[in-house]
């Protein structure tokens, strides 16, 4: 009986570290040119097998148990945390004890809530529907205090990049100015298996300086 759990336990590690190196290439790949990175909140989230990123847009936090639990459905969660530039993840295959000793291993938090605001990645392992909260929506304004470097955030006001750039201003811009608000804006598309990506600075060069950017 031990062996089989210890098995078992070897299962889930190879699974979680899989896991992570697939989440890491994505990340270096966001990283190349980005500061910000958006996820649109969703009431209803669908998920695609695979990496999706997905927020909370709304106020209310929620028990990353109560909706990533099924090991059925989910290989891993994981959030950025900017005040210890560092990862936090859950896995709903390991025990409390096996995911904390890993963690600790690999110098990341054990992830348990999700707060308003907050984007994050789930790796799924089928296509389902997860149930996030409802509540307040988080206002792009909100984030007008942003702090420099990584950020993986969450709105509610269902606003363009660009319109996004804008709200973090905090004097209104004169009409027509760009600001430079962020350096760039990444959100990952499940569907298509790419990123989306928006920069201020390549918006004001030239009228097609951003889509030559993309294209290239």
């Amino acid at each position: 009986q031990v062996s089989a759990v210890q098995a078992a336990s070897c299962g889930e590690r190879r699974a979680v570290r899989q896991s992570t190196a697939k989440l890491l290439r994505l990340v270096l790949l966001a990283f190349l040119a980005a500061t910000t990175i958006q996820a649109s909140a969703q009431t209803a989230a669908s998920l695609n097998a695979g990496w999706n990123l997905l927020g909370n847009g709304t106020s209310t936090a929620f028990n990353v148990v109560d909706v990533f639990g099924s090991q059925a459905n989910v290989t891993t969660v994981w959030k950025w945390v900017p005040a210890r530039t560092g990862w936090a993840f859950y896995a709903p295959s390991m025990t409390s004890e096996v995911l904390a000793g890993y963690a600790s291993d690999k110098g990341y938090e054990v992830l348990t809530t999700i707060n308003g605001g907050e984007g994050f990645w789930v790796n799924a392992k089928v296509t389902f529907t997860a149930q996030l909260p409802t509540g307040t929506l988080i206002s792009s304004t909100s984030y007008q205090n942003l702090a420099a470097g990584w950020s993986l955030i969450a709105t509610g006001d269902g606003r363009t990049p660009a319109e996004f750039n804008q709200a973090l201003s905090l004097t209104p811009p004169s009409p027509g100015v760009i600001p430079a608000n962020l350096t760039s804006l990444w959100a990952w598309n499940a569907n298509s298996l790419k990123w989306s990506f928006y920069s201020p600075v390549l918006e004001v060069q030239a009228a097609t300086a951003l889509a030559d950017y993309i294209a290239n």
